[in-house]
């Protein structure tokens, strides 16, 4: 598994700034479970054991945490672990330290296994016979996804052009997210909404996803801020810091300015909308996310 999303830096902006997924996709997946054990989607239940894999700050986790008995968070980050404990608020909920590809966990013992905006990093066969190995036999598993903002759209803008403009900070805000990429075959497989992926899984018995859309309202600092959660944005700082170094902490800030993609974003689209002079938690923005969601059990068979 590739270790990013590890530093304070990082995790401080991801679980400020990164949407959680929606109830709707909670439930798709829950009723998945259910179907495969013969049970009627109306019916309530409580499962008795869910490991979240790559859990991060802990919003995947949290919106399952009431379906089940037991959860395990895991995730390689402690940094990410810290941030998920802080803001836990279920006393059945424990987050642990372990790897997508040897998972902290018993054989058989989960219900269901999940895993959001992450399996991209993993070492997908390693981690999918894992997944087998700590499935119960009639256990599933869920991968779900979420774009990058497909649509970065003002609300309101001083001089109209709301739809141009949107389109202008939509084609920005992908170059700003991409600028840093140092893993094609990672944000390819993102890109693609993980159907590579999904062709890849060795199941008879596995569903596919990619009609649900997230709609949120943000703000212009908001939208900074979930650049600066990306990590190929903040890789790029840190590979330009690592250059810089021997020159001290005043010069290098000042050199890695014009490597800071959010700023970019931050100051191109500012201009471009003639909101120079209004504060950025008043500049309302609409973002749309697309979700995609790979349900899967009886693998290998």
């Amino acid at each position: 598994m590739l270790r990013f999303y590890e530093t304070k830096t990082i995790a401080d902006f991801y679980v400020k700034y990164r949407p959680t997924f929606s109830q709707e996709v909670a439930n798709v997946v829950v009723n998945y479970l259910k179907r495969k054990r013969g049970i009627s989607e109306e019916t309530p239940v409580v499962f008795d054991q869910l490991i979240d894999i790559a859990c991060g700050t802990g919003q995947a986790t949290s919106l399952f945490a009431p379906f089940f008995q037991r959860v395990d968070g895991i995730d390689v980050s402690p940094e990410m672990l810290k941030q998920a404990q802080h803001h836990n608020a279920f006393s059945h909920v424990i987050y642990k330290e372990g790897a997508a590809e040897k998972m902290p966990a018993s054989d058989h013992s989960a219900d269901l296994i999940t895993s959001a905006e992450s399996v991209h990093w993993f070492d997908v066969p390693i981690f999918l016979e894992e997944a087998r190995r700590v499935l119960k036999h009639d256990g599933c598993l869920a991968i779900m996804g979420m774009t990058f903002p497909q649509v970065v759209e003002p609300l309101k803008l001083p001089d109209g052009n709301e739809y141009e403009m949107g389109q202008f900070a939509s084609d920005l805000f992908m170059k700003c997210v991409l600028g840093g990429i140092y893993d094609d075959v990672a944000y390819n497989n993102c890109l693609n909404k993980y159907k590579d992926i999904y062709e890849a899984i060795p199941s008879n018995a596995k569903e596919y996803y990619d009609d649900l859309t997230l709609h949120f309202q943000w703000t212009l600092e908001e939208v900074v801020g979930y650049i600066k959660s990306v990590e190929s944005v903040q890789n790029l700082l840190m590979q330009k810091a690592r250059e810089f170094k021997e020159l001290g902490v005043e010069i290098t800030e000042e050199l890695l300015k014009p490597f800071d993609l959010s700023e970019r974003f931050r100051s191109e689209v500012k201009a471009a909308w003639n909101v120079e002079d209004i504060p950025e938690s008043e500049v309302l923005i609409r973002v749309e996310h697309e979700t995609f969601i790979i349900l899967v059990s009886n693998f290998n068979q």
